[in-house]
This record gives C-alpha cells, structure tokens and sequence, in this order.
C-alpha cells in the first residue's frame, strides 16, 4: 500500500501505467520536459483551438487590424474554424489536421480565396500562439496553401503584352512606341 486512501492510490496508479511503461519512458518525457521548459515553451495540453481562437479574438486581435476585418475574422472563426477544428487540443494540432480541412473545405465547393482566408486567420492565431510559447510551431504557416489561378485563361497575361520572353527578354507591348520598345536584351 502506498499510504494513500484507496480510490487514490488506484487512480495513481491507472494513471502511471497509462502514460509510461518504462523507467527508460519516464526518463525520457522528463528530459523532453525540461528541455521544453529550458526553450521557453510550455504548454497546456487542455487548451483546446476553439478556447485559444476565442482569448485570440478577444485579447489579442482588437487593435491590430480595423474593425471590418476584425468582423470577417470573427465570422471566420465562428463559421469555419471553430466547428471543424474547436475541440481538437491546440497542442495536438497537425499540418495533416489542417490539410484535411482545407481539402474538406475544397470538395464542399468552397473557394480557393474563401480557403486562403480560413487558413490566414488560423495562421495569423497560431503565430501568437508560437510567439506565446503555446504551441513549438505554427502548423497553419506550414499547411498547404490552396493555388489562386487569375480569372480567365492561365496564360491571359502572355496575351495582353505583359511579361517577358527568354533570358530577361522584354515582349513588345501593343501600341509600340516609346525608347527600346520591342528590343530584347542582349544574352547573358
């Protein structure tokens, strides 16, 4: 018996045989620990995305940007982020989470633009985040980016004159004129 009452004991001891196995284990969360705490950073494993997302948007948003686009991050995080992402622990948070989402987010038809918006905000959050110490890495900063293709045909802008050709080359723009219109540069 180790002195304690009962129920306690056995929850200590549930406890123990849950998270570690091996002395060799224990060592080892000990060292990641202090190391951890050495850097700086320290988290609450109980914070979830949506309770950060919320003291983000209350504590550290207003301010920073006017108050419009506090109003479109608001709507984003109550709309999008918090019903896809809200209960996930904010240390436990993953680039694969977010891909996910992002991906989820694409076959319900929405947007690349409307996706690039989510995936800022989310960014913009776990940048304070990081800064705080909360999380070791922004994992929105290294989630993939959905791809903006220009309106019309992807080559429209070789179309209308802009742009260069070859090595440094400068493409004559409609209407000519002008000193060196038309002449390319020498090659390099």
């Amino acid at each position: 018996m180790t002195g304690r009452p009962p129920r306690a004991a056995a929850r200590c001891e549930r406890g123990r045989a849950r998270r570690s196995r091996t002395r060799g284990e224990v060592a080892d969360k000990l060292r990641k620990l202090h190391q951890q705490v050495d850097s700086g950073i320290v988290s609450d494993d109980r914070l979830t995305v949506a309770a950060f997302l919320d003291r983000w948007l209350t504590v550290n948003l207003p301010g920073t940007v006017a108050e419009s686009t506090e109003d479109d991050y608001v709507d984003t995080v109550r709309l999008h982020l918090v019903p896809a992402l809200g209960r996930k622990r904010l240390a436990k948070l993953t680039v694969a989470d977010l891909d996910k989402l992002w991906q989820a987010k694409r076959h319900a038809g929405y947007s690349p633009t409307s996706i690039r918006i989510m995936r800022t905000v989310l960014r913009r959050a776990l940048g304070q985040a990081e800064r705080e110490g909360i999380v070791p890495r922004n994992v929105a900063r290294l989630s993939a980016a959905p791809r903006i293709r220009a309106r019309g045909r992807p080559d429209a802008h070789r179309r209308a004159g802009t742009g260069t050709a070859g090595r440094g080359g400068r493409v004559p723009l409609r209407g000519g004129g002008g000193a060196g219109a038309g002449v390319r540069d020498a090659p390099r």
